[in-house]
């Protein structure tokens, strides 16, 4: 048998008509899991992926419909170690707010569990590849480059998912997205996460609680920036 066919053969073989497809991609980065995993059992890192599924991946008609996007199973998932990466063909109806708000219901669901869970990370724009346990492609390049940079101005930095300026934002700016005080605009997940009103106390304590106990001058300019974003939402609620 020639190598080909056996390579055909094997469960993950990627076909020779694959091909990249023009996707949005989201990269978001877990923060603290490493110390999560160290500190914590099996089942407690489950729950974080179980409540990432429950709250975005199941294709349930009334979640689809709360959101407001079409079509909602074209956003394909991929979780990997710390990080969750999101994409929707660029072509999708509503493709790139169906994947920000896609992105802040998962920034959401994580900071709602108890203990609470920050993320940060981007999206870009460009090819990408993704099938069963490979996913590759140069907008994911791009996205983690946003998560990972940590020039100001240029990188997340804090729990954020910030934008490749490839990225047209003029179709969503009045949607979902803020622009932040170095001009990168950011998925604007508190406008989610604070509509209950017990919501917005548990935020307020879960941000002092932690401030206590940070003593690393990065980790607390995170927890800094945080403080000021929940302000700033709760400030836009109260004049509604």
């Amino acid at each position: 048998m020639e190598r080909k066919e056996l390579l055909r053969k094997l469960p993950n073989y990627i076909n020779e008509n694959a091909k990249y497809n023009n996707r949005y991609v989201a990269f978001i980065d877990i923060l603290g899991f490493k110390e999560l995993i160290l500190k914590t059992d099996f089942r407690n890192i489950t729950s974080v992926f179980d409540k990432i599924t429950h709250e975005i991946f199941c294709f349930d008609s009334t979640l689809a419909l709360s959101i407001g996007i079409p079509k909602y199973s074209q956003i394909n998932t991929y979780i990997m170690s710390d990080s969750v990466v999101l994409s929707i063909d660029v072509d999708a109806p509503q493709a790139l707010i169906a994947l920000v708000k896609a992105t802040a219901y998962i920034q959401t669901a994580l900071i709602k569990r108890n203990p609470s869970i920050l993320s940060r990370g981007g999206i870009s724009i460009g090819e990408y590849y993704q099938e069963r346990d490979k996913a590759f492609g140069s907008a994911l390049v791009k996205a983690h480059q946003l998560e990972s940079c940590k020039d100001k101005g240029k990188g997340a930095i804090f729990p954020r998912v910030i934008f490749d300026n490839d990225i047209c934002l003029e179709q969503i700016k009045e949607s979902i997205i803020l622009d932040d005080y170095d001009g990168l605009y950011f998925v604007d997940y508190l406008k989610v996460a604070l509509k209950g009103s017990s919501f917005q106390s548990f935020i307020k304590e879960d941000i002092s609680k932690k401030q206590l106990c940070v003593s690393d001058n990065k980790i607390k300019e995170k927890y800094d920036w945080y403080e000021k974003y929940y302000k700033l939402s709760m400030d836009k609620i109260k004049k509604m």
